[in-house]
C-alpha cells in the first residue's frame, strides 16, 4: 500500500511538469509514446495511474544489481536514487536513478556530483550502444542534464542479448545544440500545449491510437459533429490514402503471384549470390471458431466475450 502511495504522489507530481521519460515521446522518437499521447497524460485526460507493467518493475529492480556494478566499477559512491529533481522553472522535472559522488560525504548535495547515472536493462547487444546511445535515451539524459545542471550523464547498462550477460558503462555529454532543441521542443509542448489544453497533432503511432480511443468516449450516438472544411479536407484525403493502400494490397497481390508461378515446385529463389525469396511449407494451426459455435455451442458462449467499441467508419459520397 505504501509503496501504491507512493507511486501515486509520484505520478501525480510528474504531471505538472515535464519529465525525462516524457523528451522522447515529445520529439517523436519514442516506441512507446507520442506527442498526443504525452499531452494526454499531462492534462489528465487519460488515466495514467495502471498499475506498474512487468517491464517498468524488472527495469526498478535491476538497478539494485546495476548500481553495485557501477560502483565497483569506478570506485564512485551513487546516492539520489529515484531523485526528484527541479530545473530552473517549476514544470522542468526529472527522476534520475542516482548521482555518483567521489566521496559518501558529497552525497547529500547534487552539485557535487561528478556525473548522473541512468540504469539501464536491455536485450540490446554492446554494438549497438557502441556506435551511439539511441536517440531516445540520448534525449532523456539531454533533459537530466538540462534540469540537474549536471553536465555527465553515464548510462550504466546490463545487456542480456540472448541471455548472455554483459555490462558496460557508456558516457553522454549533450553539447549545446542538442541542449536548445530538447529545451525549445519541451518548452513549447508545455506552453502551447500543455498549458492551454490544446492537443498537438494527431499522427499514426500507436500510442495517439490508445491515447485517443481512451480519451473520448461515445456518450450520445445521435451526436453529430458538422465538418468545418479542414475536416472535410481530411476525409477526403483518407479516402484517396484508402484507396492508394488498396491498388498498393492488389499490387502486391500480383507481384507474389507472378514470382510465385514461376518458382512453381521450387522452394528457394536465387540469384546465384543471395537469397531473394522462399516459398515453403509450414504448419498453421487456427482455432475454427465457427465448428466451435455450431458443435459446442455452451463452451463457446463460456469463453467468448463481449466488448463496446467504437468503430471507425469512412463513408463514400454515394453512402
Amino acid at each position: 500500500e505504501d509503496d501504491l502511495m507512493e507511486r501515486n504522489d509520484w505520478l501525480a507530481w510528474r504531471r505538472k511538469g515535464i519529465g525525462a521519460s516524457d523528451i522522447a515521446g515529445i520529439l517523436g522518437i519514442s516506441p512507446w509514446a507520442s506527442p498526443w499521447s504525452v499531452w494526454a497524460d499531462k492534462t489528465g485526460a487519460t488515466d495514467d495511474d495502471d498499475d506498474p507493467t512487468d517491464a517498468m518493475t524488472h527495469g526498478l529492480w535491476a538497478e539494485h544489481a546495476i548500481i553495485p556494478w557501477f560502483e565497483q566499477e569506478t570506485d564512485l559512491y551513487v546516492g539520489h536514487i529515484q531523485h526528484q529533481a527541479e530545473g530552473a522553472e517549476p514544470w522542468m522535472r526529472a527522476t534520475i536513478d542516482g548521482a555518483a559522488f567521489e566521496h559518501v560525504s558529497d552525497g547529500g548535495d547534487i552539485t557535487n556530483a561528478v556525473c548522473l547515472v541512468e540504469c539501464k536493462a536491455t536485450g540490446d547487444s554492446p554494438a549497438k550502444w557502441e556506435q551511439g546511445i539511441p536517440p531516445m535515451y540520448a534525449a532523456q539524459a539531454t533533459w537530466q542534464a538540462i534540469v540537474t545542471g549536471v553536465d555527465l550523464v553515464r548510462f550504466a547498462v546490463l545487456h542480456v542479448p540472448f541471455g548472455r550477460i554483459t555490462f558496460r558503462i557508456y558516457d553522454f555529454a549533450p553539447d549545446a545544440e542538442d541542449r536548445e532543441l530538447v529545451e525549445k521542443a519541451a518548452r513549447t509542448f508545455w506552453h502551447v500545449h500543455v498549458l492551454t489544453g490544446t492537443p498537438p497533432p494527431a499522427d499514426a503511432h500507436q500510442a495517439t491510437t490508445e491515447a485517443i480511443r481512451a480519451r473520448y468516449d461515445l456518450t450520445d450516438p445521435d451526436d453529430i459533429l458538422f465538418a468545418d472544411p479542414a475536416t472535410s479536407g481530411f476525409c477526403h484525403l483518407l479516402r484517396a490514402a484508402k484507396d492508394d493502400l488498396a491498388h498498393a494490397k492488389a499490387k502486391v497481390t500480383e507481384l507474389e503471384n507472378t514470382i510465385k508461378a514461376r518458382m512453381a515446385d521450387c522452394a528457394v529463389l536465387s540469384d546465384g549470390d543471395r537469397v531473394l525469396a522462399t516459398w515453403k511449407a509450414q504448419d498453421d494451426t487456427r482455432l475454427d471458431v465457427d465448428r466451435l459455435r455450431t458443435e459446442r455451442p455452451e463452451l463457446w458462449a463460456e469463453y467468448a466475450r463481449t466488448k463496446t467499441i467504437r468503430k471507425f467508419l469512412l463513408k463514400t459520397p454515394k453512402d
